[in-house]
């Protein structure tokens, strides 16, 4: 990997890799068709947007089975397409699960 991309310990609470990414709002939707054209590879929420002028977070749910394709899918983008890795603090998290609580509330 890249120095400074690094995938972090299975979440406990999602039994994923959690990684949050920030990318060029221009590239957003080239990123989320890509990571949905390499079926079960990963699961993405955008989180912010607008995080900062012209950059959209986005969390990456990678399972432990597909973590080094997705990896491997990361750093592609990372060196094509602006993708960054970002540091989430513990509110990004907390964020994380609330709006996927309510959206599995939301399906049932």
């Amino acid at each position: 990997m890249p120095p400074g991309f690094e995938l972090p310990p299975v979440d406990p609470t999602f039994g994923v890799h959690v990684v949050f990414v920030s990318l060029p709002r221009r590239e957003a939707v080239y990123f989320t068709v890509l990571l949905e054209s390499y079926e079960g590879i990963a699961s993405f929420r955008t989180q912010d947007p607008e995080h900062v002028p012209g950059r959209t977070l986005v969390a990456v749910l990678i399972p432990p089975d597909f973590a080094h394709d997705a990896v491997a899918v990361l750093e592609e983008t990372a060196r094509t397409s602006g993708v960054t890795q970002h540091a989430p603090t513990p509110a990004d998290l907390i964020e994380l699960r609330v709006a996927l609580e309510v959206e599995d509330e939301q399906a049932r």
